[in-house]
């Protein structure tokens, strides 16, 4: 019986996202077989690994967390971390569109932080389940510390690389301060992303913007009404 509903639930995605995830990961496969063959086992083959990884969150979620709070993220998440790999990864990385376009770098990093914000905002309401929900003011607190670590956390991992793996993701220089110019304003584009991500899925989530504004205010309020218990799926769902 787990297992008949382990299956429904992860084949209850749309169609569209389903394509978008299947897709992703069939570039990925491609582009990490074409670097293992061509490059061996290096740098480039463990990240793509490891974006592939990513790329099944959702699915090890419902598997490893079906009667967790983490199994009630929604798959809308996935399919935005899979559009963001895309972007970042595969467009950026293997396609060049690092080096082709000055401020794309830039435009990942605010990105990366709009959707960690909004996954961690999300994150506070999943985890409180059946007990009274989270003040959104906490849950933007956490947002935007989440973001900000996340931020910090990459820019350590491009200093790893650069050190043990011979790259130059930080474009450090002995006679230049190119690598602290670099390393900055990822972090500030970071946060500034999370900022946005944060303040936007909260204002989205209590119905001062985005669609059906009225049905989430009337759904929010009943929310925090005294007494009602907290289902997550209301809270996440537009």
């Amino acid at each position: 019986m787990r297992h008949m509903k382990l299956y429904d639930v992860l084949t209850k995605p749309p169609m569209l996202h389903r394509v978008i995830w299947w897709a992703t990961r069939a570039v990925l496969w491609a582009w990490g077989i074409a670097s293992l063959v061509l490059e061996g086992f290096g740098m480039t083959f463990v990240q793509v690994m490891f974006c592939i990884a990513f790329t099944h969150l959702w699915d090890m979620f419902q598997f490893f967390g079906y009667f967790a709070p983490i199994g009630k993220v929604k798959y809308q998440a996935q399919t935005a971390l899979n559009l963001f790999i895309v972007f970042a990864a595969v467009l950026g990385q293997f396609a060049g569109f690092y080096n082709f376009i000055g401020p794309y770098d830039l435009v990942m990093h605010i990105a990366s932080g709009i959707l960690t914000a909004w996954f961690a905002y999300d994150l506070t309401f999943v985890f409180q389940r059946d007990s009274r929900p989270p003040d959104v003011l906490m849950s933007v607190a956490f947002a935007l510390m989440t973001g900000a670590g996340v931020a910090c956390l990459w820019e350590i991992y491009e200093f790893l690389v650069d050190t043990f793996g011979g790259t130059n993701m930080q474009c450090s220089s002995l006679f230049s301060n190119a690598g602290l110019m670099d390393t900055m304003t990822d972090v500030i584009c970071g946060v500034c992303g999370t900022v946005v991500g944060a303040f936007g899925t909260m204002f989205q989530r209590i119905g001062l913007i985005g669609r059906n504004r009225k049905a989430r205010r009337a759904a929010h309020k009943a929310l925090y009404a005294k007494g009602a218990p907290n289902p997550p799926d209301r809270i996440v769902e537009d």
